[in-house]
């Protein structure tokens, strides 16, 4: 289980139409003020979704571990079979979880946008979430940086 494979998974899967009002506030922000990506051509929302993900990721596997460990007999040891079951019941549990309502998810943007100084203004609260490319000009309801062409098979069995 590879942190990029499991972000990837999620954008890809990502439905911008169950944003909270705050999370979408936060990321019309960043499209209207140019501010969708930081550096090395990373956006925010993946960075920031990178890291709440992680964040999840080492939690449940220290509360899937402990568990285990306390359902243990006084000579027993963890072993390599526990620490299979505890990767796959985390794959399990961050696939399917709603990221876009999960209030992690909105609190790690807000810090986000706090850190970068982000300006919310009333109007980012005022419509769904979009943006306009500048090569067609045609209005978008999806993550601007994740490609709409991608195979889904072929990025979940690599």
């Amino acid at each position: 289980m590879k942190l990029d494979k499991v972000v990837a998974t999620i954008q890809r899967k990502f439905d911008v139409k169950k944003l909270p009002r705050e999370l979408k506030a936060i990321m019309n922000c960043w499209i209207r003020t140019d501010a969708w990506y930081v550096e090395h051509g990373v956006s925010k929302f993946e960075a920031c979704l990178e890291e709440v993900v992680a964040d999840e990721m080492t939690r449940l596997l220290i509360d899937f571990l402990v568990g285990r460990i306390n359902a243990m007999q006084d000579t027993e040891r963890v072993n390599e079979g526990d620490l299979c079951d505890a990767l796959k019941h985390v794959s399990h549990v961050l696939s399917t979880m709603e990221w876009e309502t999960e209030t992690i998810f909105t609190y790690y943007a807000m810090c986000w946008g706090q850190n970068f100084r982000d300006r919310i203004l009333s109007c980012d609260y005022d419509h769904d979430f979009s943006w306009v490319s500048k090569e067609t000009g045609e209005t978008h309801y999806s993550l601007p940086h994740v490609s709409k062409h991608i195979n889904d098979e072929n990025m979940e069995d690599e």
